[in-house]
């Protein structure tokens, strides 16, 4: 006859497990929707709190504490976790480096004002558009900077002179790598601006980059935008 655990052993084994899975339930459940968006937010300690089990007694709760997801803890990246193909979005960018250009910085995103134009970026800085493809993503996604500034040079004077083959990282905020390589230029006048050429989804992961170019008038400005196309590598 097979051998038994005496009748006080089991109890205390059920009240164990009653106790301890669904409190394990709860905070793995914490844990995987504080990871869901990357670690840009830790899921707040009230909402944890509230989850810890309150039937337990005095003593089951002090030893069982709520587990929450906290942004750099236990070396856990959301890249690492998180699959394109299974509809979780890369991360917005971080940075850009352009080699060819001499280029290095960060990116801000950037919208539209109120004619409907893209935002310009400080000074130094490259801005993202925000209403479409982010790096990595099916689509354009496009990045402007200033060619000039009042004092000289801007962030991206040497961008117009880039060539088919020149490369162009971009880094993102989880710290994923996004490559591309540069397959040609245009200059186009902004009262012709080629929207639907610059803008939207559909296609492969590519990336334009715009500046000011052309003719230049003290009261207008430049007269063109410079387009530089390129695709992930």
């Amino acid at each position: 006859m097979p051998a038994t655990d005496p009748p006080s052993r089991r109890s205390r084994l059920g009240l164990a497990l009653a106790v301890l899975l669904p409190a394990l339930i709860a905070a793995g459940a914490v844990l995987w929707l504080g990871g869901r968006d990357g670690g840009d937010t830790a899921a707040p300690a009230s909402a944890a709190r509230s989850q810890a089990p309150r039937t337990l007694g005095a003593r089951a709760s002090r030893a069982l504490r709520p587990v929450v997801a906290t942004t750099g803890r236990a070396g856990v990246r959301g890249n690492d976790l998180e699959d394109l193909a299974g509809g979780v979005r890369p991360a917005v960018p971080d940075r850009i480096s352009i080699p060819g250009a001499r280029v290095d910085t960060v990116v801000d995103a950037v919208g539209t004002g109120p004619m409907g134009a893209i935002r310009v970026p400080s000074l130094g800085r490259a801005g993202w558009y925000d209403g479409g493809p982010r790096p990595g993503e099916p689509g354009r996604a496009v990045i402007i900077g200033h060619l000039d500034t009042k004092r000289g040079p801007g962030l991206f004077a040497r961008v117009p002179a880039l060539r088919p083959g020149d490369a162009i990282s971009i880094t993102d905020r989880r710290g994923r790598l996004y490559g591309y390589q540069v397959i040609g230029s245009a200059r186009v006048r902004k009262d012709r601006f080629p929207t639907k050429d610059v803008y939207g989804g559909g296609g492969g992961s590519a990336l334009v980059l715009i500046t000011c170019g052309g003719p230049y008038d003290p009261d207008e400005g430049y007269r063109d935008n410079v387009l530089v196309y390129a695709r992930a590598r």
